[in-house]
């Protein structure tokens, strides 16, 4: 019997940068949401890859900045959800930074109450990613990313990894 899977895209809104790992008939519907007269000052969904993912799983997903943090200094900083990363996510992830040579500088750990599963829709989120499952999350993102810049991850409920590099539309699967 073959297992029902979801195609989930990972991108972003062309004018704006902001994010997206969503399954992909999620994207329409987030998009809908949206007034037009934002919609056209965000731009439009750019897709840079799918993957696959089993219907039942609530992975983790999120982005990292690789080479510089957003507020300037050399590192790298990520961001972990748990459950799908919507164009304009209405919770908060759990952030790290990373100094140049590999050591967590900090992480702020917030407890993020609600997620957005297969069906595009967000629920209560039943149980956190702890600590030390986030540490170990973002040492893996980490040392996966092989050149600077913006990068956007997936991390499914078989642990496999799946990163993809914004600009340069580059793929890589764990």
């Amino acid at each position: 019997m073959k297992e029902e899977v979801l195609k989930v895209v990972m991108g972003f809104l062309d004018k704006s940068y902001i994010s997206y790992v969503i399954p992909s008939h999620c994207l329409n519907a987030y998009m809908n949401r949206v007034p037009q007269k934002l919609r056209s000052l965000l731009g439009k969904p750019t897709i840079l890859s799918e993957t696959v993912v089993e219907r039942g799983c609530v992975p983790h997903t999120g982005l990292a900045l690789h080479g510089v943090t957003p507020t300037g200094e050399r590192g790298t900083y990520i961001e972990v959800y748990r459950g799908y990363l919507p164009p304009l996510p209405s919770f908060t992830p759990a952030q790290c930074v990373i100094s140049p040579d590999g050591n967590i500088v900090g992480c702020r750990y917030l407890l993020q109450k609600r997620y957005v599963d297969a069906s595009c829709v967000e629920q209560d989120l039943p149980n956190q990613v702890s600590e030390d499952e986030l540490r170990e999350y973002v040492m893996r993102v980490f040392r996966s990313l092989d050149s600077e810049g913006l990068w956007l991850y997936v991390i499914d409920c078989e642990k496999k990894l799946t990163l993809v590099r914004a600009l340069e539309k580059k793929i890589i699967q764990y």
